[in-house]
């Protein structure tokens, strides 16, 4: 059995017709197809072909505005030079900027968490009130996805290793 290698990006998504303070609604699937599509675009079938296998949008946080992109080891590199020229996502302009790229996503989850609370400081003394805060940091520190893949991970490696240990 051969082991796959993967390749993280954490990207913020920058669109270009709304203002900062409201978010963007996109999801993981909206993500994937429109980087699908610029790879097209850049690489054609040849570069769609070699991504298309272990590609996903793992992560997208439309208050946050960021991104998580998994990709195999060898075609990360098509991947990585697309999203730069990225214009539009669901027929609206954006822009993609890589802000990390690990080869596990427990890494990005670590980034994604610490560039969160940056953002988070940035705005936090702007706020009015305390219930104005206290769904701000909710909203930002929405790293659920995170936390059910980072379970399913823990859990197929314990059933591996049990796996491992029986034979």
């Amino acid at each position: 059995m051969v082991r796959f290698k993967h390749r993280y990006f954490t990207v913020e998504i920058i669109p270009d017709h709304l203002p900062n303070s409201e978010s963007f609604k996109i999801n993981s699937h909206e993500l994937t197809k429109g980087i699908l599509n610029c790879i097209q675009e850049l690489h054609g079938d040849f570069g769609v072909a070699a991504v298309t296998s272990g590609f996903k949008a793992k992560y997208c946080n439309p208050a946050t505005r960021i991104g998580v992109i998994r990709s195999r080891h060898g075609p990360h590199r098509l991947v990585a030079s697309s999203l730069p020229f990225m214009k539009s996502l669901h027929n609206k302009p954006v822009t993609l900027r890589t802000l990390y790229t690990g080869a596990t996503l427990k890494q990005c989850f670590k980034f994604a968490v610490t560039y969160q609370k940056k953002e988070l400081m940035k705005v936090w003394n702007s706020l009015p009130n305390n219930k104005a805060r206290d769904s701000l940091k909710k909203s930002f520190m929405d790293l659920s996805a995170f936390q059910e893949m980072e379970l399913s991970i823990k859990v197929l490696t314990d059933l591996n290793s049990e796996a491992d240990a029986a034979e």
